[in-house]
């Protein structure tokens, strides 16, 4: 699991181009370069399952489990507008998150959902469920588990 990027802030080993605006803070570079090298390393991830014939039968999850946290101050490491609320809030802006699902086995089972958002309500505990299934785990009533599968 990558933790990037996370508190404490650092700036990654390689820097980018694309974070060198000179109208953006310090801490805003360090925020965009963490994003563009996890970016990498995801990317890394997938051209390497693809060479070692993988890919076909992976499922990359994207998500987060909670807003950005605003007590660090206007720093520029997130806000959730037009949502209230912040990490360690129950508003939306602290529980809401973006999730994305991706990879082959994804794109050959779910194809037609391809860029589609789901927007009704999903918990962090369902990814269980939802893990479990795809991993071909079958009779599994008697756990004593709160999450839905939810895969389609």
């Amino acid at each position: 699991a990558m933790q990037t990027p996370h508190w404490p802030l650092e700036m990654p080993p390689k820097t980018f181009t694309e974070c060198e605006d000179g109208n953006m803070k310090h801490e805003r570079r360090i925020f965009c370069n963490s994003l563009m090298y996890a970016d990498q390393m995801i990317g890394n991830i997938v051209v390497n399952l693809k060479q070692k014939q993988l890919y076909d039968n992976t499922v990359i999850l994207f998500l987060s489990d909670n807003g950005p946290n605003t007590n660090w101050g206007n720093k520029g490491y997130g806000q959730t507008l037009p949502l209230r609320g912040a990490k360690g809030s129950t508003f939306e802006g602290g529980i809401r998150t973006p999730a994305i699902i991706a990879g082959g086995y994804f794109e050959s089972e779910c194809g037609d959902m391809i860029g589609e958002t789901y927007n009704n309500m999903v918990h962090i505990t369902d990814w269980y469920a939802i893990i479990e299934h795809l991993a071909g785990i079958k009779d599994t009533d008697d756990e004593d588990v709160d999450g839905i599968n939810l895969w389609p």
